[in-house]
């Protein structure tokens, strides 16, 4: 664990004085970094001959099951990719949609801001087709469906999005826009 925190030392002190190119590529040094920590921490349960299904282990303060991580963790790359690539974006809202619906909440502190960042993007941006934009939307509405879900949906500035997305002229992005709100809504301890 200290080589994990020295070379995020070693990232930050060069992203400092200007050796690192963009906040992106420290980003996704950071969370490469912390897969890479949960991953050591998968495989000493594994040595240690407890039962996947079985085991919790401690995330960020958090209990959580073993077999989730083993699940989702290898899927976040190549996810965020295709949420951010062009033509398969449709299937990647699939993807994750599934992945909330099959585990609940506990991949809302996988997935981060990352994977909500990539799907407030995808219903912004103006020249997705609504089939992608009400995808995201829904996606989002998902997301939002507890408490951390919902402020998480709320910080990547999701809410103000939604708004805007009531005065559309598709009924079904404004109807998926609602959704989000009201799931953020009902679901926030601040809203």
């Amino acid at each position: 664990m200290s080589a994990l925190h020295e070379r995020l030392a070693q990232r930050q002190l060069a992203f400092k004085r200007g050796t690192v190119g963009d906040l992106q590529r420290l980003r996704d040094f950071t969370a490469d970094a912390w897969r890479q920590q949960h991953d050591q921490k998968l495989w000493m349960h594994r040595s240690e001959g407890l039962a996947a299904r079985e085991c919790l282990m401690e995330v960020d303060g958090e209990r959580m099951h073993v077999a989730v991580l083993e699940r989702i963790m290898p899927q976040l790359p190549d996810l965020r990719a295709r949420l951010m690539s062009t033509g398969d974006e449709l299937r990647a809202l699939q993807d994750v949609r599934s992945i909330l619906s099959e585990f609940g909440e506990e991949p809302i502190r996988i997935f981060g801001q990352e994977i909500p960042s990539c799907l407030a993007q995808l219903a912004q941006k103006s020249d997705s087709p609504e089939e992608i934009r009400v995808e995201a939307l829904a996606a989002l509405a998902d997301l939002a469906g507890s408490n951390r879900g919902a402020l998480l949906v709320a910080e990547v500035g999701a809410l103000p999005l939604c708004v805007r997305m009531l005065q559309s002229s598709d009924e079904a992005t404004r109807e998926a826009a609602m959704r989000v709100l009201n799931q953020v809504q009902q679901n926030s301890d601040v809203f």
